[in-house]
């Protein structure tokens, strides 16, 4: 690699880091950074997005896919549940707004130690009854209402008169 390469990589990085904290599109980011790349180590472009950029993205992805997909549900299960505005509001009250930049830190940690505890918990056997509270008509978290209801025994229907009055 030329000096010229690697000062591309330098750029490149500044780029991509701008770019992200400016808020665009990672895509474009990344296509715009691997172009930095490409053109100041002398590379073919086609070849270089084709080739190197494509498999190290698609290998990438492949070898990682389970992680994002458990991480992308975890993290819409805890925006329903309103867990992470309250661990969010948490970290705010303890630390202040003074140390913000430990506080995400802090809330990764937070967010891991609740998956390895969550890994913990007993599972209720199968035959076993549900001791749990009836949930309220109008919860606020649909998740957890869903997770209340019991599917071996039929719901409790209504008429359609009674549904229009409530």
């Amino acid at each position: 690699m030329t000096a010229l390469g690697i000062i591309g990589l330098i750029v490149a990085f500044a780029l991509l880091m701008y770019m992200i904290m400016k808020g665009f599109n990672i895509y474009l980011t990344v296509f715009a950074c691997t172009l930095v790349v490409a053109v100041t180590s002398q590379m073919n472009i086609y070849e270089a997005y084709k080739v190197h950029f494509m498999t190290g993205f698609t290998t990438f992805f492949k070898n990682n896919y389970l992680i994002f997909l458990t991480g992308t549900l975890m993290a819409k299960a805890m925006d329903i549940t309103g867990a992470a505005k309250s661990i969010a509001k948490t970290i705010i009250r303890v630390m202040g707004t003074e140390w913000a930049f430990i506080s995400v830190p802090v809330a990764c940690g937070v967010r891991l130690r609740l998956r390895v505890l969550l890994r913990r918990l007993p599972h209720r056997p199968a035959g076993l009854p549900c001791r749990r509270p009836a949930p309220s008509r109008h919860s606020r978290r649909p998740v957890l209402r869903l997770l209340h209801l019991r599917h071996d025994r039929p719901r409790r229907r209504t008429d359609p008169q009674q549904r229009a009055l409530h």
